[in-house]
């Protein structure tokens, strides 16, 4: 046992408690430690005269006085010490030693003294109460200790004090040392024993004040949760509810708790829904979010959300519930908005001119409105689940791809997206489309919604606005403006490929006179026939335009030498020799024909128009019918 450690309770206390705790005894040690020394000096000045008597100046009695008078020195300083000291373990150390050094001096003072000396009985009576009113024991027990072992030492020295022998006076010496350190060791035993009972005290005190905190916490969270609690027995009858649900439903606990049924305070409806599940909930053991509408004591409706597991004993009884019940007032409310929100919204989806749909990431339709059906004359059903690619022109496919790709990319919607559409029965309408993404959460885009008008009407009018600005009004025939873009193009491709090509320009030879005698409508339907038979002479990839009355330009790009050019100006200049027919009439017509060769000739359409124009005018002037190449 370590005696500087009596009074710690290693941290069954917490350091405040602690620290009060060992101070308030502290102050009844102090006082007891002072008075007994105080005594014990006294004793030692009176001895120290005796042992004079007893030895004389002799080396025995330098020794004891010298002995005594540091103790005496050090006893004064410990109990000056012993008054400034606030902090427990270092009044538990200085009292430790000063117990050390007094059971030093009682064996000193027995060994010293002869053993026929009278007053033996008296010295070492008078240590051992010092001793043990010294012990770091209260009061009671500290008395009871000095009292028990003094009357050991009246008993031993009356047995022992006429004893012969040297031996058994020493050992009767040594018996009474061995006493007092009994004595001590069954005291600090006795300490040691109280102080355990103290933290078994504190044990069970701290015990009990946890089991009420969290039993009153368990109790709190019970009754005022934000959502109801209640159990029901087999029956369906409450025996248990918290204040929370109490307070919704405007019962008190005594008017519920093994009075009302959870049938008795749920609507018509919710009790079909309750007498389906109950039996099923009790055998299975659990249930999940039922929805049941609860009836207030003054008769108002509560919707609530219901999820329960079942108690049951060892054999699997039923014995009662555990269930939760939340108030879904406001989340029933914002529901029957947001379903009342989303009926609007999809009637105006549907009753809209426009057609609008949605798809996911792979292009498969979620949804579409009946406008849409009716556009590509498909049903509802056969469009739903399908890709938007089976409905759309294949020369359109990949620009379409590009703008869904866009707007997944950039997250940004792309409007004005043309499309050809194609029908169920195969015919085909433009649409003009915008396309938005689709986000769910953190902003993932997960499809895409779009609205479509149909804008067939408006492609048909632009491509006529087109075809007239490129385009002959009379024949159909690319007029200069498109015969200058295809030149330009083949004269990049010609410069990039390091080769040549032709430009042709063919005169109706006597256009005029069949144009006087027959009239302009027969000059014009012959102007469409010539067109028509100029297009059959020629490649895909050559262009026959009309560039004014009876005149027309041949471009043949990939024709690069001069007799290549010659041998089809002489297939033309061949074909002319069938008659048209027109209107009736078998009309006879030759052609002069002008070739220029780019680059040989020029550079520019100008220029080889011009040239070529000259040599057309050199074949016509020298017998028509026929044709000539343009010289450098």
């Amino acid at each position: 046992m370590k005696w500087f450690d009596l009074r710690r309770l290693d941290g069954y206390l917490p350091p405040e408690l602690e620290k009060a705790y060992r101070l308030y005894h502290l102050k009844d040690d102090i006082r007891v430690a002072s008075i007994t020394m105080s005594l014990l000096c006294l004793l030692l000045v009176v001895f120290g005269f005796n042992d004079y008597l007893l030895f004389g100046f002799s080396p025995v009695f330098y020794f004891l006085i010298s002995l005594r008078s540091a103790y005496f020195i050090y006893f004064l300083i410990l109990i000056f010490f012993l008054r400034k000291i606030v902090d427990p373990h270092k009044y538990d150390v200085n009292l430790f030693v000063w117990l050390v050094c007094s059971m030093a001096l009682v064996l000193v003072i027995n060994l010293t003294r002869p053993a026929s000396y009278t007053g033996y009985l008296v010295i070492d009576v008078i240590l051992v109460l010092l001793v043990y009113l010294a012990m770091p024991m209260p009061m009671l027990a500290r008395s009871l200790g000095a009292l028990f072992f003094t009357a050991g030492d009246i008993f031993i020295f009356y047995i022992l004090r006429h004893a012969s022998s040297p031996a058994i006076s020493y050992a009767s010496i040594m018996a009474l040392v061995m006493a007092n350190i009994g004595g001590m060791y069954t005291s600090g035993h006795l300490y040691s024993f109280r102080r355990n009972a103290f933290k078994a005290r504190i044990e069970e005190s701290n015990s009990r004040e946890e089991l009420q905190k969290a039993a009153q916490e368990i109790s709190d969270l019970y009754h005022n949760a934000p959502s109801g609690y209640h159990s029901l027995d087999k029956d369906g009858v409450f025996v248990r509810i918290n204040d929370t649900e109490l307070e919704w439903l405007g019962y008190t606990r005594e008017e519920t708790i093994g009075k009302k049924k959870f049938p008795d305070v749920i609507t018509p409806e919710s009790l079909e829904k309750f007498k389906n599940e109950f039996p099923g909930f009790k055998e299975r053991g659990w249930v999940r979010d039922l929805e049941f509408d609860m009836v207030r004591k003054d008769g108002t409706v509560m919707p609530v959300l219901v999820s329960a597991t079942a108690i049951k004993d060892q054999s699997g009884n039923y014995l009662m519930s555990r269930s939760t019940v939340f108030d879904i007032t406001e989340i029933k409310r914002l529901r029957d908005v947001v379903t009342e929100s989303e009926k609007k919204y999809r009637t105006i989806l549907e009753e809209m001119h426009d057609a609008y749909f949605e798809v996911d990431l792979a292009g498969n339709y979620t949804f579409v409105n009946n406008r849409l059906c009716e556009m590509l004359l498909y049903s509802r059903e056969e469009l739903m689940g399908t890709s938007y690619r089976h409905f759309i022109a294949e020369e359109d496919f990949k620009g379409i791809f590009t703008a869904y790709n866009k707007v997944f990319r950039t997250g940004e919607s792309n409007k004005g997206v043309v499309m050809k559409a194609v029908r169920k029965d195969g015919t085909t309408w433009f649409a003009e489309c915008s396309i938005s993404p689709i986000r769910k959460q953190k902003g993932k885009i997960t499809g895409f919604r779009s609205v479509a008008r149909d804008v067939s009407e408006r492609v048909e009018l632009q491509n006529r606005l087109s075809q007239m600005a490129m385009h002959d009004g009379l024949t159909g025939l690319p007029n200069r403006v498109l015969l200058n873009d295809r030149f330009e193009m083949a004269v990049a491709r010609a410069q990039r490929q390091k080769k040549k090509l032709t430009i042709m320009i063919l005169d109706l030879d006597k256009f005029k006179l069949i144009n006087d005698t027959l009239g302009h409508g027969t000059g014009d339907g012959l102007l469409k026939s010539v067109s028509a038979r100029l297009s059959m002479l020629v490649r895909k990839s050559d262009t026959v335009a009309r560039i004014g009355g009876d005149e027309f330009v041949v471009l043949l790009p990939e024709i690069a030498e001069g007799k290549d050019a010659m041998n089809t100006a002489q297939k033309i200049v061949k074909a002319f020799g069938r008659p048209f027919t027109v209107d009736g009439h078998d009309l006879n017509i030759t052609t002069s024909i002008g070739i220029a060769l780019f680059p040989d000739n020029g550079e520019d359409m100008e220029e080889l128009l011009k040239k070529a124009d000259t040599a057309m005018y050199y074949a016509k002037e020298h017998g028509r019918n026929s044709y000539k190449l343009a010289e450098n």
